[in-house]
């Protein structure tokens, strides 16, 4: 069943259509239907619990990568498994090379490889290029990206002793967090709802609206229906 919440405030316009179920969120699942037969196969192999299958995986995604080099889920793949370590031995290094190539494509590939950079791992930490990747990922529609930016922003807003900077923070997380609502991202409805109760982003309160949005949330994660 779909919940579907509208709301207007201050000019604007809030339409979060959600399936009304639990999401599990797993970067080690791909499911897209993209990209070539190769890398059709592969993904269907890497998603097998057989270990044979999950190394056969590897060489039809390389072999997807080597005759389409636009085939951008196979280089998310790959990153994928070096990463993990499935049907290849980690390798984190290989992992960044593959996300950073298909990261001004794949919004995905973006955020795991700004993710990689912002917490330093199997890289040198940048934090600069880190937000650059994420917020590229999140621009591009990426939940969790938008969500890693929602929270940031926010919490940045609480401690931003310059009210026009703090109001810009605000701005920012209302912005993602907008975004990210609408794709079942119930982080992102919690920190739109504390938006709309305290009337940050130079927005007015609305109780009724965070009241609305602190229920949605909570039916998302349990799974139940409005």
């Amino acid at each position: 069943m779909n919940s579907i919440l509208c709301m207007t405030v201050s000019g604007i316009l809030l339409a979060v259509t959600l399936t009304v179920q639990a999401a599990t969120v797993n970067s080690r699942i791909i499911t897209e239907s993209t990209g070539s037969q190769l890398t059709q196969q592969a993904l269907f192999l890497y998603n097998s619990q057989d270990e044979d299958d999950k190394r056969t995986a590897f060489i039809m995604a390389n072999k997807a990568l080597d005759y389409l080099s636009t085939d951008y889920v196979a280089a998310r793949l790959l990153g994928n498994m070096y990463y993990h370590g499935i049907g290849v031995k980690v390798d984190k290094e290989e992992a960044l090379m593959k996300y950073i190539y298909a990261a001004d494509n794949d919004a995905v590939s973006a955020f795991m490889a700004g993710s990689m950079y912002l917490n330093g791992d199997g890289v040198e930490k940048d934090l600069e290029y880190g937000v650059e990747l994420v917020k590229q990922a999140a621009d591009m529609g990426e939940p969790e990206a938008q969500l890693e930016l929602a929270q940031q922003n926010y919490k940045q807003s609480k401690l931003e002793p310059v009210p026009a900077m703090k109001l810009q923070l605000e701005k920012s997380a209302l912005h993602y967090a907008t975004s990210c609502s609408k794709q079942k991202q119930t982080e992102c409805m919690e920190i739109l709802a504390d938006i709309f109760k305290g009337g940050l982003a130079g927005i007015p309160v609305s109780e009724s609206s965070a009241d609305e949005l602190y229920k949605l949330a909570e039916q998302v994660k349990s799974g139940g229906v409005m």
